[in-house]
């Protein structure tokens, strides 16, 4: 039930409660957008497409570090 212990390096989520959780630990996410977490902010895909790049993105960006 609690996603944050896998201890992934990025999490794909919808859960409003969910991203509530990654906001107060710190962790680092992507909201998968539906009508039940509009209000969430974050970063945010709307199409399994538009995931894969942004993890993409991410690993680029921890690479370079």
């Amino acid at each position: 039930k609690d996603k944050t212990s896998v201890n992934a390096d990025l999490y794909i989520d919808d859960s409003p409660a969910n991203i509530q959780r990654f906001q107060e630990e710190q962790k680092n996410y992507i909201i998968y957008d539906n009508s039940t977490n509009r209000s969430c902010d974050g970063p945010r895909a709307r199409n399994w497409d538009e995931v894969y790049d942004m993890v993409m993105e991410a690993m680029k960006s921890k690479s370079r570090t």
